[in-house]
């Protein structure tokens, strides 16, 4: 089982065994798994951004989206740049457009905080 996974906002886990490309209908990438969201109010791109494990870590990649990608630790938010991946401490929100994701570890406290 990966050491890393994401629960949307939606309920689904997802287990972060390799990237993940997040948007509406996001460009296929041969190294990447394309997730598309349903986003009736059009703030997620086409193809919004990219969850990755490397080097231990989770980061996050926004692909140069319309309403960016937004990191909350610990009640402080962080923007991305667009391009550069940033990383995601554990039980993290990451948001994006209206739609957000939570960045979990195996052997933490998966539950809602």
């Amino acid at each position: 089982m990966p050491d890393w996974s994401i629960r949307l906002d939606d309920g689904r886990v997802l287990a972060l065994d390799r990237p993940i490309l997040i948007g509406r209908d996001p460009a296929a990438q041969p190294d990447a798994v394309p997730l598309a969201l349903a986003d009736g109010t059009r703030s997620v791109s086409k193809t919004h951004a990219r969850v990755e494990v490397s080097d231990g870590v989770v980061l996050v990649t926004d692909l140069h989206s319309t309403n960016g990608v937004v990191i909350v630790s610990d009640g402080e938010p962080e923007t991305c740049r667009p391009g550069v991946p940033t990383v995601v401490p554990t039980r993290a929100t990451v948001r994006f457009g209206d739609r957000e994701f939570r960045v979990l570890r195996q052997g933490w406290d998966t539950g809602p905080r």
